[in-house]
Parts: structure tokens; sequence; C-alpha cells
């Protein structure tokens, strides 16, 4: 795996468990044991989609343009196959909170736009002190 790849892969998914961590702490504090439950099952899932789609990546640079296309074709459909069972899973679980669940799998998504705005606030920031 290319170095940048691996090295914003990693640096995603220790911030996804830190953020996940402190939520989970919030919840088990409500002792909403269906939350919790469906909350660690959302973003299990989650990091372990962008796992394979950071996989996916790889594998698609390395191949040709037919190739890479096929197998990025492929790697989404299986994805989605995976994300439907998780929900399906979610609504017919009683020990699951669905929104819960649906919470966990979009983290990876909110740890990545807030790193974004965090920097793009962070430079105009810096950008209002050098003025």
């Amino acid at each position: 795996m290319q170095k940048e790849l691996k090295e914003t892969e990693v640096e995603v998914r220790n911030n996804v468990l830190k953020v996940a961590g402190l939520i989970t702490i919030c919840l088990a504090l409500t002792l909403r044991t269906d939350w919790i439950l469906g909350y660690i099952f959302g973003t299990s899932i989650s990091l372990l989609m962008f796992r394979l789609l950071a996989v996916t990546v790889d594998g698609a640079i390395e191949k040709g343009f037919d190739g890479a296309r096929a197998l990025v074709f492929k790697r989404y459909l299986i994805r989605y196959l995976i994300y439907g069972l998780v929900l399906y899973v979610a609504l017919h679980r009683s020990y699951l909170n669905f929104l819960a669940v649906l919470i966990g799998l979009f983290m990876v998504k909110f740890i990545i736009l807030g790193e974004t705005l965090y920097k793009k606030f962070k430079d105009y920031l810096d950008s209002l002190v050098e003025k």
C-alpha cells in the first residue's frame, strides 16, 4: 500500500476510534444498551468499509484501466451489499437501535468532513492573523 494512503487511513481510523470511544462512554452513562450496541456495530462496519475502500484504491492503482474498473465495480457492489445486510439486521434485531447504527455508519464521513472543516477554518484564521 502506498505510504500516503496508509498514513491517511491510519489517521482517520485513529480519529474515528477516539471520537467513537468518547461517544460510547457518553452512551454508557445513559444505560441504553440498544443504543450502545447499535452505535458500536455501525461504527465497526463503517471502519471495515473504509478499510475495504482503501484496499480497493490501492489495488486499482496497481492495475490497468479495464482491470481497475472491474475491481472497483465489484468492490462497490460488495460494499453496498454489506451495507444493505447491516441495515437489514439493524431493522430486525431489537437489541440494536436503528438510528444508532446509522450514526455509526456515518462516523468515518463525519470525521473526514470535520477534519477538513477544521483545517479550512484554521487556515482561514491563520490568513487573518498574517494580514
